[in-house]
């Protein structure tokens, strides 16, 4: 589970609703969330409220990148004769 979605469910009390890719489920608690098959490895888009229940819009997490095409990676193989090392 996600650093962000873990902070966010420790907040939550009673039932709430998560939706990601078209699909929603209702969860009667966080442990019920918990232990339902149901993708965790997600980032928070969007928290509302539905007919007293806090909906949480999740998509999958996507690490990030870097884009190597920008100016400072060019810059920086100028500079050092190496395009941009991340280690």
């Amino acid at each position: 589970m996600s650093w962000e979605l873990e902070q966010i469910l420790k907040k939550i009390r009673g039932e709430f609703v998560c939706s990601l890719s078209g699909k929603s489920q209702v969860f009667a608690s966080v442990e019920a969330f918990e232990q339902s098959s149901f993708e965790k490895n997600c980032a928070i888009t969007a928290i509302s409220a539905r007919d007293g229940r806090v909906v949480l819009e999740l998509e999958p997490w996507k690490p990030p990148t870097a884009d190597t095409d920008s100016e400072w990676a060019s810059e920086q193989e100028q500079s050092s004769g190496t395009g941009p090392s991340f280690f």
